[in-house]
Protein backbone atom coordinates (compact mmCIF):
# COMPACT_ATOMS: atom_id res chain seq x y z
CA UNK A 1 0.00 0.00 0.00
CA UNK A 2 1.52 3.37 -0.78
CA UNK A 3 1.23 6.45 0.91
CA UNK A 4 -1.48 7.89 -1.39
CA UNK A 5 -3.80 4.65 -0.89
CA UNK A 6 -3.70 5.53 3.26
CA UNK A 7 -5.46 8.65 2.40
CA UNK A 8 -8.86 9.76 2.31
CA UNK A 9 -9.22 12.81 -0.16
CA UNK A 10 -12.61 13.23 1.50
CA UNK A 11 -11.97 13.44 4.97
CA UNK A 12 -9.17 16.25 4.23
CA UNK A 13 -6.05 13.61 3.76
CA UNK A 14 -6.81 12.53 6.67
CA UNK A 15 -5.62 8.37 8.00
CA UNK A 16 -8.59 6.21 7.10
CA UNK A 17 -9.89 4.46 10.20
CA UNK A 18 -11.62 1.47 8.93
CA UNK A 19 -8.27 -0.36 7.96
CA UNK A 20 -7.57 -2.47 11.59
CA UNK A 21 -4.43 -1.51 13.33
CA UNK A 22 -1.68 -4.44 13.88
CA UNK A 23 -2.01 -4.76 18.04
CA UNK A 24 1.25 -5.20 20.21
CA UNK A 25 1.57 -8.73 21.78
CA UNK A 26 -0.22 -8.72 25.81
CA UNK A 27 3.27 -8.91 26.95
CA UNK A 28 4.18 -5.57 25.41
CA UNK A 29 1.21 -3.42 25.60
CA UNK A 30 1.57 -0.88 28.20
CA UNK A 31 -0.48 -0.78 31.51
CA UNK A 32 -0.94 1.16 34.25
CA UNK A 33 -1.02 0.10 37.90
CA UNK A 34 -4.38 1.02 39.34
CA UNK A 35 -3.63 1.90 43.21
CA UNK A 36 -2.10 4.29 45.79
CA UNK A 37 0.63 3.66 48.03
CA UNK A 38 1.77 5.36 51.31
CA UNK A 39 3.46 8.04 49.57
CA UNK A 40 0.47 8.77 47.16
CA UNK A 41 -2.00 9.00 49.59
CA UNK A 42 -0.51 11.30 51.48
CA UNK A 43 0.04 13.83 49.10
CA UNK A 44 -3.18 13.33 48.01
CA UNK A 45 -5.06 14.22 51.41
CA UNK A 46 -2.22 16.95 51.86
CA UNK A 47 -3.56 18.51 49.40
CA UNK A 48 -6.98 18.45 50.14
CA UNK A 49 -6.45 19.42 53.15
CA UNK A 50 -4.02 22.57 52.68
CA UNK A 51 -5.61 23.43 49.45
CA UNK A 52 -4.86 27.09 48.32
CA UNK A 53 -5.15 28.89 51.72
CA UNK A 54 -1.57 29.33 52.80
CA UNK A 55 -0.76 30.93 49.78
CA UNK A 56 -3.27 33.12 50.05
CA UNK A 57 -3.90 34.37 53.65
CA UNK A 58 -0.04 34.11 54.56
CA UNK A 59 0.58 37.82 54.01
CA UNK A 60 -3.06 38.73 55.54
CA UNK A 61 -1.64 36.91 58.68
CA UNK A 62 1.89 38.80 58.50
CA UNK A 63 0.47 42.05 58.05
CA UNK A 64 -2.25 41.17 60.89
CA UNK A 65 0.20 39.82 63.77
CA UNK A 66 2.99 42.38 62.57
CA UNK A 67 5.88 39.59 62.54
CA UNK A 68 7.32 36.71 64.17
CA UNK A 69 3.84 35.91 65.87
CA UNK A 70 2.45 34.93 62.61
CA UNK A 71 5.21 31.87 62.72
CA UNK A 72 3.95 30.91 66.22
CA UNK A 73 0.01 30.79 65.28
CA UNK A 74 0.77 28.76 61.76
CA UNK A 75 2.88 26.05 64.19
CA UNK A 76 0.03 26.34 66.64
CA UNK A 77 -2.08 25.67 63.29
CA UNK A 78 -0.37 23.04 62.61
CA UNK A 79 -0.21 20.88 66.10
CA UNK A 80 -3.84 21.16 65.55
CA UNK A 81 -4.43 19.90 62.37
CA UNK A 82 -2.50 16.85 63.62
CA UNK A 83 -3.90 16.68 66.34
CA UNK A 84 -7.29 16.22 64.45
CA UNK A 85 -5.89 14.22 61.76
CA UNK A 86 -5.03 11.68 64.68
CA UNK A 87 -8.75 11.74 65.84
CA UNK A 88 -10.19 10.63 62.57
CA UNK A 89 -7.57 8.47 62.06
CA UNK A 90 -8.22 6.66 65.44
CA UNK A 91 -12.11 7.17 64.60
CA UNK A 92 -11.80 5.49 61.21
CA UNK A 93 -9.64 2.88 62.45
CA UNK A 94 -12.64 1.97 65.57
CA UNK A 95 -15.31 2.27 62.83
CA UNK A 96 -14.33 1.03 59.49
CA UNK A 97 -17.77 1.77 57.75
CA UNK A 98 -18.43 3.92 54.58
CA UNK A 99 -19.64 7.09 55.29
CA UNK A 100 -17.05 8.80 57.48
CA UNK A 101 -19.03 11.59 59.55
CA UNK A 102 -22.04 10.26 59.40
CA UNK A 103 -21.40 6.87 60.54
CA UNK A 104 -19.18 8.99 63.33
CA UNK A 105 -22.13 10.67 64.41
CA UNK A 106 -24.78 7.77 64.02
CA UNK A 107 -22.98 5.74 66.35
CA UNK A 108 -21.98 8.40 69.11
Amino acid sequence: MTMNENVDPERGGARRTDEPREALPKEQQPSLERGLGLKEAVALNMIEIVGIGPFVVSSLVIRAMGGPQALIAWLAGALLATLDGFVWSELGAAMPKAGGTYVFLREA
